[in-house]
């Protein structure tokens, strides 16, 4: 002990280096445990999140293969499907908001493509709603916010539009690393309304 304190005292300033770059090591390495069962969390939650998506696609599916013509599977479009199910759907898992939210974009998204307009519009409307009510401000509200704009674009409401596009912009680079196509999608969704706002510097703006 005698022999380390003297050691201590003649080499005061080297042993505080060692000693500071021990603690930072230390440190290090608990911030980076920390951030890889982060990263480990939520995998694992967008896992689950997938599965809880698939089974409830699943339920949708599941139809008495002897109903009634108009009833089964095998004569319905997917338009007619989507339009029968699908709210009903986003409804059956309200206690879980955030699951709802997700598959509310996904069906927005899905009845815009097929000419849903309305529905779509309902969709996306609610897929917001529930993100602002939870608070987020995730990749999936940016997916939120560009479902209801694309469903205010079919609708001639391009103003509306554009303010839904600039906020999935804002997320998409709020969420994204520099350069992901994510973003580069948002620009150009932007980009692609832009011409049509009636506001005289719009266009410069495309």
């Amino acid at each position: 002990a005698y022999r380390a304190r003297k050691f201590i005292a003649r080499h005061r300033a080297g042993v505080l280096a060692t000693a500071a770059v021990v603690v930072l090591g230390i440190a290090l390495t608990a911030i980076y445990a920390a951030s890889l069962a982060r990263e480990r969390d939520r995998a694992r939650t967008e896992a689950e999140t997938a599965a809880q998506v698939t089974d409830l696609l699943m339920e949708m599916f599941d139809r008495d293969p002897f109903a009634a013509e108009a009833d089964r599977l095998d004569s319905m479009t997917v338009r007619t499907f989507l339009v029968q199910r699908g709210a009903s759907a986003v409804d059956s898992l309200a206690p879980r908001p955030e699951l709802q939210a997700r598959l509310a974009t996904l069906l927005s998204h899905l009845l815009g493509q097929l000419g849903e307009y309305d529905r779509a519009f309902d969709l996306g409307e609610r897929a917001v709603s529930l993100h602002d009510s939870l608070g987020l401000a995730t990749e999936h509200t940016g997916d939120a916010h560009s479902a209801l704009a694309n469903a205010y674009y079919f609708r001639g409401a391009y103003a509306e539009a554009e303010t839904h596009y600039r906020r999935a912009l804002a997320l998409a680079e709020a969420t994204h690393r520099p350069g992901d196509p994510d973003i580069a999608e948002a620009v150009n969704n932007l980009a692609f309304v832009l011409p049509d706002v009636d506001r005289p510097d719009a266009l410069a703006e495309a």
